[in-house]
């Protein structure tokens, strides 16, 4: 799941002026200097952008990449609030063929993103790099009993939504092929996860499990979950196995604080 909300418009019309992806207005907000984390608000209108996060965390966004891909910066970059709302500028307008991706039309969630990282450029005066960097990562592979899921029907409602309650956490999937899960476990182990599977289709259900670093030392305490690892092995015949692995990251050069407006 995304950061925050992201409200898209309608279909794209066409129209004449050629359009850019950007925002028309913009407005940041410091709200904690220490606080990190974030949160995301609901919007009616369309095209709109509001988040309550850590420039880190609107990095990883802007960009579709997960926290371990991000370093260097400032040490503010992860620790300092920022809120942001913006609004973005022709949105039901289609992109000039510059912008265009694979020779199709970037959809209205990229369009988003492209405006982000522009918004960043210019408001936090971000500069950065890519690099690829080994680390220690994980493949999702089938264990030796088999795949244990049925495939379920496609619908226009597929992602996954999870909770956490106390020690516990729970994933509830929709309609999600195995390259998505995957991505939702490399969340949740903070370390890069491989589909390696082979498993095609998408699949619905729910599984609940306790971190490892919430787990209770008491051998007493029967109210404990099992781990992903073995709620992976025992529900859906599935397993995460430990390797070496170069990963693209992206290494923050510089990066200012933002005049509020």
């Amino acid at each position: 799941m995304i950061p925050f909300l992201l409200l898209l418009p309608p279909v794209a019309e066409p129209q004449t002026t050629e359009p850019k992806a950007a925002f028309e207005t913009a407005s940041i907000k410091m709200i904690s200097p220490t606080g990190g984390g974030g949160h995301s608000h609901e919007s009616s209108d369309p095209g709109m952008l509001r988040g309550s996060m850590t420039l880190k965390s609107y990095i990883m966004t802007a960009y579709g990449v997960k926290a371990f891909q991000v370093t260097g910066g400032p040490n503010w970059i992860d620790g300092t609030t920022y809120e942001i709302v913006a609004k973005l500028e022709n949105p039901r307008v289609p992109l000039p063929e510059k912008l265009m991706t694979h020779e199709r039309s970037v959809s209205e969630e990229e369009r988003l993103h492209l405006a982000l990282q522009s918004l960043l450029s210019e408001r936090f005066q971000l500069k950065f790099h890519r690099d690829a960097k080994e680390m220690p990562a994980y493949d999702l592979t089938v264990t030796k009993h088999g795949f244990k899921l049925n495939a379920a029907p496609e619908t226009n409602d597929c992602g996954t939504s999870s909770t956490g309650n106390g020690a516990s956490r729970k994933l509830t999937a929709t309609c999600i092929d195995m390259a998505a899960f995957a991505s939702f476990l490399a969340r949740q182990t903070r370390l890069p996860v491989f589909d390696q599977t082979r498993v095609q289709g998408v699949y619905s259900f729910t599984m609940e499990w306790t971190p490892d670093d919430l787990k209770t030392v008491d051998p007493a305490d029967q109210g404990a979950l099992p781990s992903l690892f073995t709620v992976l092995n025992n529900q859906l015949g599935l397993k995460l196995d430990p390797k070496k692995a170069p990963v693209e990251i992206i290494v923050v050069d510089s990066a200012e604080r933002p005049s509020e407006n």
